[in-house]
């Protein structure tokens, strides 16, 4: 049986949390014991009698894909006690969460998987989410700040929201998968500087064009100190260099500073030495007509697609595509389709992770790869990239 999480099941889930992730935290504290409460309303369970086995949270959170604000939804709190695994609980809930969500006309569910390979069984698609870096502060002290004063000064939050908030949201809009942070589900914006689960001190600095938020940590196994830039944004390609500047003016104070950097930031091409594991999330579609309906083409075409998805029968088809600087309409017809291809090549194809000409070399597309390219372009040249903060 599957069913909303109650507070009747609290203990239970806590207690599958602290097998499932080795979570100690004292729940019993008021604080931490009312952020678990906060997420019941967007929990499920799966019961094996009375008894929770399993439960999954379906957090709706508005995200920008090809310059708007879409409705999505964030799959977390993925698990299931350890006297109930391998019994089929999470496939299950993972099936009647996306049927709600279909219901609903929600195009498009992403997660962060413990296991890449476990989600792909149900369509959801890896995406590199940027590139992550340890940097010596040197380096960009050498490369930046000799030649440019860094503008960016340190300032508290609330006085400056505002002005924060209006930066962050142009550089949003240039990306896919980035949330709105828009407060009615999470306190981003509250917890941006001090989150009541970490107790680790954050700092934000800001210029006219640019922000940063850094929180200072102490590698003590290699005896450094290293600055993690927890947030950035920036409005101008000056903004990239007053932060760039900045962080290269940590040099002296920190031998090292952590950062996760868009795939289009060009100074990556020159870092492959110090880049570690890249970072990933997943998507996936959860309705193509609602998943189409998030863009407009600035030519008009039509596109007959043969869509394969083997657990969402309703996106299993041919769908004709009218593509139109007004919107996009889909509609379920038997007719010989353009492109065959799968639900997860789709996504990255729309989510721009993907191009036309890489999906037809490894075969994962069969057709006419004009068509390909014209989905491709969809995302109107916007890549992949959560900033670490949205983490959810």
């Amino acid at each position: 049986m599957i069913r909303p999480l109650s507070e009747a099941d609290l203990e239970r889930w806590i207690y599958i949390r602290q097998a499932a992730y080795q979570d100690f935290t004292d729940y019993r504290e008021p604080g931490h014991r009312a952020r678990l409460l906060s997420r019941l309303p967007y929990g499920y369970g799966a019961f094996e009698g009375t008894e929770l086995a399993s439960a999954a949270f379906f957090y709706p959170l508005p995200m920008y894909l090809a310059g708007r604000l879409v409705e999505m939804v964030g799959l977390a709190g993925v698990l299931t006690a350890p006297e109930y695994r391998r019994r089929g609980h999470v496939k299950a809930l993972l099936l009647d969460g996306l049927q709600r969500l279909h219901q609903r006309g929600v195009g498009w569910c992403l997660e962060y998987p413990f296991d890449p390979f476990y989600y792909a069984k149900y369509g959801w698609q890896s995406v590199i989410n940027g590139m992550a870096f340890s940097l010596p502060s040197q380096l960009l002290y050498q490369a930046f700040t000799v030649r440019l004063r860094p503008q960016l000064k340190r300032v508290a939050l609330e006085p400056t929201l505002t002005q924060v908030q209006a930066i962050y949201h142009a550089w949003a809009r240039r990306y896919n998968g980035t949330l709105s942070r828009d407060e009615a589900v999470r306190p981003d914006w509250s917890n941006l500087i001090r989150a009541p689960w970490d107790t680790r001190e954050r700092h934000l600095y800001l210029a006219a064009d640019a922000y940063c938020v850094l929180q200072p940590h102490s590698d003590e196994a290699a005896d450094r100190q290293e600055a993690i830039i927890y947030d950035y944004a920036f409005t101008s390609p000056q903004g990239r260099l007053n932060l760039l500047a900045f962080w290269g003016n940590l040099f002296g104070q920190y031998e090292r500073v952590r950062v996760t950097l868009p795939g289009d930031e060009p100074l990556t091409r020159e870092l492959d030495e110090f880049i570690k594991p890249t970072s990933y999330f997943q998507v996936r579609i959860v309705d193509i007509k609602a998943a189409l309906a998030a863009f407009t083409s600035p030519v008009a075409a039509s596109l007959a697609l043969a869509v394969s998805d083997d657990f969402c029968p309703w996106n299993d088809g041919v769908f004709v595509v009218s593509l139109s600087p007004q919107g996009i309409a889909v509609t379920a017809r038997d007719q010989a389709p353009d492109l065959s291809l799968d639900v997860r090549t789709l996504a990255a194809l729309l989510f721009g992770d993907l191009s036309a000409a890489t999906a037809a070399n490894a075969g994962l597309l069969q057709g006419d790869i004009g068509v390909a390219r014209q989905l491709a372009e969809l995302s109107a040249g916007n890549r992949p990239f959560m900033a670490g903060h949205d983490y959810f």
